[in-house]
């Protein structure tokens, strides 16, 4: 049922829809004002009234049980579209109110007046009314009065709205604060591993450098020379990707969550730069993932981390294979890069996410800083996800990512 042209109505609709006030939990300050509306009036029932589409719902009450009702059996709905308060003397007398439900049954209403909660805009919500199952009368001062109370009614749901407003505002600025915090402890952690992975390398450069600075380099030495300082530029461009990299992925993070991940051809990507030292090594790398599943975390984190991962196994791997596979679960996504290689003493295992001291050379003494698992950690925490690492040494080591769906 349409009470107004649509237009209007919908603008009405809208209006209050915005101040978030339907079917609210009761509040004292709007109680307040409902029993002061009673007690003006002299009468048993009042309400703070909000008319819905199709229905009148009650924001506080006196004297009156139901919360709500259909809006063509209230007296309010036709109290909005009036110019000003609406006074029924003896709505049994009344040809538009007699045949309410509220007139013919419990509780019977003969007096009501309506008086109307005026937006700033100019649209009509809802009315503070006063009713009574008995006929009487309000004199001028009184009706001016309840009025007036019913302005301050709507003075009180513009300051809900702005306190709600506030609070939202507040609740934004303390999460932005949060992130702004955990952004700046991963800086500091990146600027200490950076500070102190570069110093080494290049402090080994400089000394072969300054060794050999205004002597002529004898012959059998220069290969090695120069083999030891193309190592150390290896693991500080090493080093450089895997911040890049962090850096990228974590600030990113919120804003580019992966759809359907092609995973096979993510890990196909990942490992291509390792195939030709894999071949070196007598080590075969199997891609055996089947599954493309909707993901909680960017291709490119998942690219790193498969990247990081078959790097650590090769390094760790004389001969035998390293095989990436998948399986899909319930409660997640599993992604298993297993290898044949050396594996990772106990040791070592307990420490491998927390303690970057415990970089070992590879088996054909491949150099390493140790930040790339430690980015894998942050990287899989971050997306609610957790990493397994099963081994014994002499017979490889099993990783176990558990990732859970995008919502």
């Amino acid at each position: 049922m349409v009470y107004q042209n649509d237009k209007t109505e919908q603008e009405r609709l809208m209006e209050l829809y915005n101040y978030h006030i339907l079917d609210s939990e009761s509040e004292k300050d709007f109680d307040d004002l409902a029993i002061i509306a009673s007690e003006l009036a002299g009468t048993p029932m009042s309400a703070i009234s909000l008319i819905d589409f199709d229905r009148q719902w009650l924001k506080a009450k006196v004297g009156i049980i139901d919360t709500e009702m259909k809006r063509e059996h209230s007296f309010c709905h036709q109290a909005i579209q009036q110019d000003d308060n609406m006074v029924i003397f003896n709505a049994v007398k009344d040809d538009r109110f007699n045949r309410l439900p509220l007139v013919l049954k419990q509780p019977g209403i003969k007096f009501y007046a309506g008086f109307p909660l005026v937006t700033p805009r100019g649209y009509k919500i809802g009315t503070l009314c006063v009713l009574d199952p008995n006929p009487r009368e309000l004199s001028e001062t009184k009706l001016n009065a309840l009025k007036k109370l019913a302005q301050q009614v709507m003075r009180l749901i513009e300051l809900r709205l702005v306190n709600e407003e506030l609070t939202k505002l507040k609740q934004d600025v303390e999460v932005q604060q949060m992130q702004l915090g955990d952004m700046l402890h991963h800086q500091r952690k990146l600027m200490a591993i950076l500070a102190h992975d570069t110093r080494g390398p290049l402090g080994s450069m400089q000394a072969l450098l300054n060794l050999y600075t205004g002597n002529e380099i004898p012959a059998g030495e220069t290969k090695e020379v120069f083999s030891v300082i193309d190592g150390q530029i290896e693991i500080l461009l090493s080093l450089v990707d895997n911040i890049t990299t962090w850096g990228s992925a974590y600030i990113n993070a919120k804003e580019n969550v992966a759809a359907e991940a092609d995973v096979k051809s993510i890990v196909d990507n990942a490992i291509a730069p390792f195939l030709q030292a894999a071949k070196e090594k007598d080590v075969c790398i199997n891609n055996e993932v089947k599954y493309s599943p909707r993901l909680a975390m960017q291709k490119n984190v998942l690219s790193f981390i498969v990247r990081n991962l078959v790097n650590n196994s090769l390094k760790f791997s004389l001969s035998g294979q390293i095989k990436i596979y998948d399986e899909v679960i319930s409660e997640g996504y599993d992604l298993i890069i297993e290898d044949t290689g050396i594996g990772i003493p106990e040791k070592i295992r307990s420490q491998l996410f927390t303690n970057r001291s415990y970089s070992r050379d590879g088996t054909s003494n491949e150099k390493g800083s140790g930040l790339g698992l430690m980015l894998i950690h942050d990287f899989i925490e971050q997306a609610n996800g957790n990493i397994t690492v099963l081994s014994e040494e002499g017979k490889g080591t099993k990783v176990i990512i558990k990732l859970p769906y995008a919502a």
